[in-house]
């Protein structure tokens, strides 16, 4: 199981990156990924860092957009380890969302998320690079706790999680994961929270 110390947040410089480099299909175009995450008293921060040349950025809400199929960055993480739930927030370089909660008891369920029902307030950020482009976004923890409750990131505990660069409609379409996904187990491999690696709070 591949693993990943989330950090107390100081500056990007001091954060650790996790390369997005697994691919269960041939890769066929120099596609990269990383990611940072580190953590304070009241959120998470994330940032998404991708190195593609045919950027593909189509869907601009957060309402009815499939970013999957764009151009995309996505971070998968349950906060209760004892429970199979978790969340599911997926970007394009527009900052159209997917944010959704997802549940893998015997067969797949996923809810996506309105963000006026819920405490969100992402504040998500995208900009091109020379070769490519980045994300940055923070998650705060009363948004997290109004769906887990006991959510408590101290030095020790962990979260399990997966980071991914995709693009279903991308050429070349992609799949990329930092923790290894497993196509055999069917549709949406990558809402599988069995695959998913060890986020410890340093």
């Amino acid at each position: 199981m591949k693993e990943y110390s989330i950090v107390r947040k100081t500056g990007w410089e001091n954060v650790p990156a996790l390369e997005i480099s697994e691919s269960p299909l041939p890769l066929k175009a120099d596609i990269r990924a990383k990611a940072q995450i580190c953590y304070d008293d009241e959120k998470l921060y994330v940032r998404l860092i991708a190195h593609e040349e045919n950027i593909r950025a189509t869907y601009t809400d957060s309402v009815t957009s499939q970013p999957c199929e764009d151009s995309c960055m996505e971070f998968f993480f349950s906060p209760d380890n004892s429970q199979k739930k978790y969340f599911n927030i997926e970007m394009n370089p527009n900052c159209a969302m997917y944010l959704g909660i997802g549940c893998r008891p015997d067969g797949l369920q996923l809810f996506r998320l309105d963000k006026t029902d819920t405490p969100f307030d992402f504040k998500p950020e995208a900009v091109r690079t020379e070769d490519g482009w980045q994300l940055t976004y923070e998650i705060p923890y009363t948004f997290i706790r109004y769906f887990f409750p006991a959510f408590d990131p101290k030095p020790g505990t962990y979260i399990m999680a997966n980071c991914y660069k995709c693009g279903d409609k991308c050429k070349p379409m992609h799949l990329l994961s930092w923790s290894p996904v497993d196509l055999g187990i069917g549709d949406c491999a990558f809402h599988n929270p069995e695959c998913f690696g060890k986020m410890i709070f340093a």
